[in-house]
């Protein structure tokens, strides 16, 4: 089964995504068509706002390290 990872990163944008349903495959998934879609600042602006608001919505927004997504 193909994961639509563009839905995905749409669904992380709005808010709407699941965190239970938020593997590290579509963390990259997502990421890429981010990276795909936008400048590299825009792109992490967009994933660091999702992956925040996914935290919180699993009740540990400690889980999410923005520094992580800088690093190369």
């Amino acid at each position: 089964m193909m994961v639509d990872y563009v839905d995905k990163l749409q669904q992380l944008r709005a808010g709407t995504l699941d965190p239970a349903d938020f593997t590290h495959s579509d963390h990259v998934g997502v990421a890429y068509e981010a990276l795909a879609r936008h400048d590299y600042v825009e792109a992490v602006a967009i994933i660091s706002r999702g992956i925040r608001t996914l935290a919180m919505a699993a009740g540990d927004a400690t889980r999410f390290k923005p520094l992580s997504l800088w690093r190369s």
